[in-house]
């Protein structure tokens, strides 16, 4: 059966390798998402040397940006009629100093949850409709995260780790809250999470080169630790079809879920606050002004 895929940050790492698994599907259409029209344009070369019978469609704009997120769902939106997956993917790491959005919040908050809250929420009903799934990225680092209500953009003091974990804590306590709210409203659709461990990808990288700082992790600790970015990517894959009702997180099964086959693992006891969860609901709502119509 053919699926409508869309991907944020699908020109690199573990984007590119959940974008690699769908193009290899007759008859998908593939949506691949990011800020940089070269990098795209890349992107679709490269997809086309792989892709078997399936549709590879582009779609630019810049995730830590509410206002271009908006326009690109509303471009999506009329490109498709439905969305069978969704994955949350893109995603900033530790810039050593404090970087804002457009709309002046913290970039790592503003592109890692934020955006993806905005995306979501214009394309939920698509994605209800197809009685699909919503896979949202998180991350090891978020176990070390605490949502600081009171400095979520970092202008009371600023720790890249701190913020990018907080993120990525934000990421799950998202995508179990999409889950409660989408079984009471008796949805089909199901939302779910993963974490690819430690990959090697420019994820590690991309944050420094935003702030023109040096790569923070030295390549020879990735290449003699991390796996590779298309390992990395099987938790995400294997969440868009292992048969579940709700919600469940992956990740590697190795040591310390750095690496290994996907399975389901634990999320971290702040994950399953629900009043944090509803709280920062709440708070994501005002800040984007973006309701969800579930």
């Amino acid at each position: 059966m053919s699926m409508n895929v869309v991907i944020t940050g699908a020109t690199s790492g573990i984007g590119l390798q959940i974008a690699k698994h769908f193009v290899q599907v007759p008859d998908n259409t593939v949506y691949i998402c990011g800020r940089d029209e070269k990098k795209l344009g890349q992107t679709r070369i490269e997809l086309s040397k792989v892709a078997k019978g399936s549709e590879i469609e582009l779609v630019k704009f810049d995730l830590s940006d509410i206002g271009s997120t908006l326009m690109s769902a509303i471009e999506l939106r009329a490109r498709t009629g439905k969305v069978d997956l969704l994955f949350n993917n893109a995603g900033v790491m530790a810039p050593p100093v404090r970087l804002l959005s457009p709309q002046g919040f913290e970039v790592q908050f503003a592109t890692n949850h934020l955006g993806h809250f905005v995306l979501t929420a214009a394309l939920i009903d698509l994605v209800s409709e197809a009685k699909g799934r919503v896979i949202t990225i998180s991350s090891i680092a978020a176990k070390r995260g605490k949502i600081d209500f009171d400095n979520l953009n970092g202008e009371r003091s600023y720790s890249p780790w701190e913020s990018y974990s907080q993120s990525k804590l934000a990421n799950l306590l998202f995508s179990i809250e999409l889950d409660r709210r989408l079984r009471e409203a008796n949805s089909e659709a199901v939302s779910l999470s993963a974490h690819p461990g430690f990959a090697s990808t420019s994820l590690t990288t991309t944050g420094q080169k935003m702030a023109n700082a040096r790569a923070m992790i030295p390549k020879f600790i990735e290449v003699l630790v991390a796996q590779s970015a298309k390992k990395g990517a099987l938790p995400a894959i294997e969440a868009s079809q292992i048969k579940c009702d709700s919600w469940l997180y992956l990740g590697p099964r190795g040591p310390f879920e750095m690496r290994g086959r996907p399975t389901k693992v634990e999320a971290p006891a702040l994950a399953l606050d629900e009043e944090v969860a509803r709280r920062l609901w709440q708070v994501s709502e005002e800040l984007t002004e973006t309701k969800f119509e579930i």
